[in-house]
């Protein structure tokens, strides 16, 4: 991994009622890498269960296809884990953390273990 290690994880699970409809996002995260630096993240629930990303914003740009067109809204991530055993790692280090938070002792990545439907929302 590059010689990152993740040292402390922070979760703040969303209520359900603060939710928008159809909302994929879990919690807001906070994970710190060698006790030097922390990464923003956020949990959200996929179509392959849960999964780690980054914080980022939307911004509206020029489409580079159609310079006379509207403009249209893009995604820009703050960091993107371009080692998969590091996102992995990432990813399973929260969902630890969000389980405890919460009490949930079903919540995983892994899509075949139902976690969907046993997240406590």
């Amino acid at each position: 991994m590059n010689g990152l290690e993740i040292t402390d994880v922070k979760v703040w699970p969303i209520a359900q009622e603060k939710l928008r409809p159809n909302s994929k996002i879990r919690a807001n995260c906070q994970v710190t890498l060698n006790d030097a630096m922390f990464v923003k993240a956020k949990l959200w629930l996929g179509n392959d269960g849960l999964w780690v990303g980054s914080e980022g914003q939307r911004v509206e740009v020029q489409d580079k296809d159609n310079p006379q067109g509207p403009k249209v809204q893009k995604w820009f991530d703050a960091w993107k884990a371009t080692d998969p055993a590091l996102q992995q790692k990432l990813t399973e280090a929260v969902i630890t953390k969000y389980n405890e938070v919460t009490g949930n002792k079903s919540a995983s990545n892994n899509p075949n273990t139902g976690a969907a439907e046993s997240i406590p929302f």
